[in-house]
């Protein structure tokens, strides 16, 4: 799984470098030189992001299912997303430890879906929703954003693995989560207006 992910997706910018590349000493004007590096260098930061989240994930995947508090996991890596993406995350239903099923794969499963909230959203003033629920024998967190949203067109084939229309990182926290016991969801904030921004819903069997 982790090569065949590694190597469509490395590929892919790989085609972005090189057709930048060949823009360069082309003789074109200087703004479009100008955007050409800037492909090449937001190419090369894809990489290295996907070379790094598959790495940690690869390097955990044969850990122990165990229990885990997801609650101090959770309040780690929202201080994280706070700091570097200057975002405001606004918590529910996790003022006490809850323990679900899960190994180290859990902490950057919720970073993932963290950064993906921030990084994707252009507004400066960035907010994030975190809340905690029980669904049968689930615990389920919903990471909402005011981003710019998913249309529902796009949800429809967001999980299809062949399209991998969700990018590399949802295709990877979606591994993660089953490999965890769970699964992962995503809705409109807002329903029914997606414009309003996106929320993502992951589900980890409680701890026995």
């Amino acid at each position: 799984f982790y090569l065949s992910l590694l190597t469509h997706d490395i590929s892919n910018q790989l085609q972005v470098i090189l057709t930048s590349t060949g823009l360069l000493d082309s003789g074109l004007p200087a703004s479009y030189v100008d955007e050409a590096r800037r492909d090449i260098t937001e190419a090369l930061e894809r990489c290295n992001r996907l070379i790094t989240k598959i790495k940690r994930a690869a390097k955990m995947r044969d850990l122990p299912i165990g229990n885990i508090d997801l609650t101090s996991v959770l309040k780690e890596k929202i201080k994280v997303v706070e700091r570097v993406y200057e975002a405001k995350v606004h918590v529910e239903n996790f003022e006490r430890p809850i323990m679900v099923r899960a190994n180290a794969l859990l902490g950057e499963l919720l970073w993932n879906l963290l950064e993906n909230a921030a990084r994707h959203n252009p507004k400066e003033d960035k907010h994030i929703w975190v809340k905690g629920f029980r669904k049968d024998e689930y615990f389920g967190i919903s990471i909402e954003d005011n981003g710019p949203g998913i249309g529902d067109a796009k949800k429809a084939i967001l999980f299809d693995k062949s399209r991998r229309s969700g990018g590399v990182g949802l295709t990877l926290v979606t591994h993660m989560a089953r490999e965890c016991g769970g699964w992962i969801e995503v809705h409109d904030r807002v329903e029914g207006n997606p414009s309003q921004g996106a929320k993502f819903v992951l589900y980890l069997p409680l701890a026995e």
